[in-house]
């Protein structure tokens, strides 16, 4: 039986967003939030009476006669099967220590057979918007997105967590489209960043469908990688590579961008641009928004540089650009 899934409020449960358990060989860190930060443990028990698990929820402790990993699995699999909310966050992945590698690689298959197990049982796909998963295989990440609700989705996180692990784009094939052709962030964390490795993220974007970005998260990378990678965006702590998708042969798509940004979010550039410190600023660098207005409206003038998407160009802000660029 599920030991803490019965033992928390259902109110709790009913209203959790984000759902964490992080596990190694001898031990599980579960996170229910935000149910009033419920949080609990897992620890395997090993002695001359048999296996057990102590399993403490809060401020009370249970002991259970199974071995830790099965004890963890009813848990996940009773709070995945009767999720009725969206969730924002689920996660199942390593801790960073552990000592038996052998009995690590049977529990990352065992919770990753028990969430298939779980969302295979639902009557209707979990709606979750990020995936964070650690895997031996691409396979179970596939599988495992494959019965989620596609038009919800927007972040999977997957992790190979042992340093002989790589992956190549042909475990990505089986991925199923959503109905509304939603795409989702890809972001891969291993321990080496090799040539075949950026050969094979190559190969992922050349049929990328299914992604908005590729990010790929190491520890270690390959000299001859970083003189290969002038096409992607190293981030500022110099330990992930970001590779965007080009939609340029997708136009349903670049429409889809373009219109339904500024529903999400709009910024009043018309009172903004009119400012003292706009005035004083060096560089402009607008990012997932359209600008809509006429550049000559926006004081321009000072930016040495200036990265922006516009809806529309008309033939005065182009003779206004090409005038200013060749002014300085």
């Amino acid at each position: 039986m599920p030991v803490v899934y019965d033992h928390t409020d259902p109110r709790y449960i009913r209203h959790a967003n984000n759902i964490w358990f992080r596990f190694n060989d001898k031990e599980t860190q579960g996170t229910l939030h935000p149910s009033n930060w419920t949080t609990c443990y897992y620890e395997h028990i090993g002695g001359s009476a048999g296996v057990s698990t102590v399993v403490k929820i809060d401020r009370s402790e249970h002991l259970v006669d199974d071995n830790f990993i099965s004890v963890v699995c009813e848990d996940v699999e009773a709070f995945v099967k009767h999720q009725t909310e969206e969730l924002e966050y689920f996660s199942l992945i390593t801790l960073d220590t552990y000592g038996d590698q052998k009995m690590l690689e049977t529990n990352i298959n065992r919770m990753c057979r028990c969430l298939e197990n779980s969302l295979q049982s639902r009557t209707e796909k979990l709606k979750l918007k990020h995936l964070s998963l650690s895997v031996l295989e691409i396979s179970q990440v596939v599988s495992a997105i494959n019965l989620l609700d596609r038009d919800c989705l927007g972040i999977v996180t997957v992790r190979l967590p042992f340093e002989d692990q790589v992956f190549t784009a042909e475990d990505f094939i089986p991925l199923r489209e959503g109905e509304k052709r939603q795409r989702f962030y890809l972001s891969i964390y291993l321990h080496k960043f090799s040539v075949e490795v950026l050969e094979e993220v190559r190969k992922l974007l050349a049929y990328a469908s299914q992604f908005d970005f590729i990010t790929i998260n190491y520890e270690t990378i390959d000299e001859k990688c970083i003189e290969l990678l002038a096409e992607a965006k190293h981030s500022s702590h110099g330990k992930s590579v970001m590779f965007s998708i080009d939609y340029s042969d997708d136009p349903e798509e670049m429409a889809r961008r373009i219109h339904g940004i500024d529903e999400e979010c709009t910024i009043d550039l018309d009172e903004i641009s009119k400012t003292e410190q706009w005035s004083k600023v060096k560089a402009l660098q607008i990012k997932n928004l359209t600008v809509r207005m006429s550049i000559q409206e926006m004081n321009i003038l000072n930016f040495e540089k200036i990265e922006i998407t516009l809806e529309t160009m008309s033939q005065e802000d182009i003779m206004y650009s090409r005038k200013a660029s060749s002014s300085e």
